[in-house]
């Protein structure tokens, strides 16, 4: 580096005091000598460590030439410049006199003495403050972040060494000249802003008003069948292929809707504001009483038609949330991750379906069959997920045989009657033996007559 680069601007004969008592307006104001600059390579440390009582103890902050930040024990207190030792007066700016309480505001002042830097003005603001300090070879920071309760700005200062190394909460800068990034650790959300859930709790005879508002399919329409009549994959499948009955179903089927549509739903009928479950949801967000089970699975078959279109939504509820979170059965390993995992891949791979004719007509049952299947495999599946429940929406209208398959059903529906097991698959040796997730029967429907009227709007 050359001389003339690394040479410290020349000092005035003379100090020049400022008039404290002049208006701190934001031009024309009175400035403290321009002899106190970033630019000389440490003059604001040498600065900081004069003081009347010997060490910072800050009841104003106030600003040089270049709007950097010089502390000082008492308003219009003398300090003396790092080289010179002549006596300066600055301005003091008392705003930060006292002590700062939490809000949702922030104040930085930041100061950085590289080269060219570009320091902004200090942003007053009514309460959290930020103080950051940086030398040319070290940074000393001051940081005063708020979270419930009051903080003194000195009480800070004064904690642990006096000396300006000291760093007690350090705040830097990436790009120079802006105001430094706490990190979020160093900031505790208030009480007021903290989202708070509110614990529902559980009432023996609290009316289920989801059940009838609005009026669901009649009950003569559907069943809960039962899970252990199926057969579904061994604990040694892998190795032997052998199947055994399944467990009792893990939900039960609390009631099922069949409701026409203009155009299919496939945002799906749990997220309808309209429906039975945003309209339990917001009862229980009034009452703080549970309506619904722990947790809801709805199978959401769209169902192509002429001129309509038809949703069957088979609604299966959990009242023990913790079966499909644990991950110490078999079961709910492969549960926990198809109801609250990510991957909706994983669940369109896993869903299964083992169709049973319980009553019908004989080409029916050979259409249909018996063998599990993978819908996904076939059909486009998707998938509605929050905290109380999960929605597959299955568009049997995207494949031309299925959609086959059903109308033929559709055409003996008035006779038929037909189980629906919904399995997921196991597939490596932690997730075996499977059990049935749930089972409906729907029975003798009429669209006709008496089923399917209920027409449900777009949302």
């Amino acid at each position: 580096m050359s001389s003339a680069t690394s040479a410290k601007p020349s000092i005035p004969k003379f100090p020049r005091r400022v008039d404290t008592s002049a208006p701190l307006t934001p031009r024309g104001r009175s400035r403290v000598p321009s002899d106190i600059d970033t630019q000389t390579g440490g003059s604001r440390s040498s600065l900081m460590r004069q003081g009347s009582a010997g060490r910072i103890s800050p009841s104003a902050v106030c600003r040089t030439r270049n709007s950097s930040p010089v502390i000082v024990s008492q308003p219009n207190e003398t300090v003396h410049h790092y080289a010179s030792g002549r006596p300066l007066v600055v301005i003091p700016m008392p705003m930060l006199d006292h002590k700062v309480s939490n809000s949702n505001t922030a104040a930085e002042v930041n100061n950085n003495t590289s080269d060219n830097a570009s320091i902004e003005d200090i942003k007053h603001q009514e309460t959290q403050s930020t103080i950051s300090y940086t030398n040319s070879s070290s940074t000393a920071s001051i940081g005063s972040t708020l979270s419930g309760e009051e903080v003194s700005i000195e009480q800070e200062l004064h904690q642990g060494s006096s000396t300006s190394d000291r760093s007690i909460n350090t705040a830097s800068s990436t790009n120079s000249g802006k105001p430094p990034i706490a990190p979020p650790s160093a900031t505790k959300k208030s009480d007021t802003d903290e989202t708070k859930t509110k614990k529902l709790r559980k009432e023996e005879n609290t009316p289920k008003l989801y059940l009838s508002e609005p009026p669901a399919l009649r009950d003569e329409g559907w069943k809960d069948a039962d899970g252990t009549a199926f057969k579904v994959r061994g604990a040694k499948y892998l190795k032997d292929k052998k199947k055994q009955k399944s467990q009792p179903s893990t939900f039960k089927l609390i009631t099922t809707d069949l409701v026409q549509v203009d155009k299919p739903i496939f945002t799906g009928l749990c997220s309808h504001p309209d429906e039975r479950i945003q309209k339990a949801l917001k009862r229980e967000e009034e009452t703080g009483v549970q309506e619904l089970p722990d947790f809801i699975f709805a199978i959401n078959l769209v169902v192509p038609g002429a001129p309509r279109n038809y949703h069957l939504v088979m609604y299966f509820g959990c009242d023990d949330i913790s079966i499909i979170k644990s991950t110490d059965t078999p079961f709910g390993r492969v549960a926990n991750k198809f109801f609250f995992g990510d991957s909706d891949d994983f669940r369109t791979s896993t869903f299964k379906l083992i169709p049973s004719i319980v009553d019908g007509n004989f080409v029916v049952k050979n259409a249909v069959g018996s063998k599990p299947a993978i819908l996904g495999k076939k059909l486009k599946q998707n998938y509605i997920r929050t905290d109380r429940f999960l929605e597959l929406i299955c568009d049997i209208g995207s494949n031309p045989v299925a959609d086959s398959i059903v109308k033929l059903a559709l055409g003996f529906a008035k006779k038929l009657a037909v189980d629906m097991a919904f399995v997921l698959e196991g597939v490596e040796e932690a997730h075996l033996p499977e059990q049935v997730v749930g089972v409906a029967r729907i029975i003798n429907i009429d669209f006709d007559k008496k089923d399917g009227k209920r027409l449900v709007p777009q949302p």
